[in-house]
């Protein structure tokens, strides 16, 4: 896997990395609002982290995740 940008401020970290024609993104995420996205998503929690993912109206729980492209979360 290829680091291609790492941006370190006080606050959340946010760390991209490309392999092959994959691009991770990996850091917190605060404040998020309802979204979509081209691409199918990956999520997963750290453990004994609660996270929570909001589809459709209704919030579940979860440690880790996949969401289709263009699904709203």
């Amino acid at each position: 896997m290829q680091r291609t940008n790492h941006h370190e401020v006080s606050g959340p970290h946010l760390e991209l990395s490309r392999s092959r024609d994959i691009l991770w993104a990996r850091g917190a995420i605060h404040d998020n609002q309802l979204h979509r996205h081209h691409a199918l998503q990956i999520a997963w929690s750290p453990r004994d982290t609660p996270s929570e993912l909001t589809l459709e109206g209704a919030t579940y729980p979860f440690r880790c995740a996949i969401i289709d492209g263009g699904v709203p979360h």
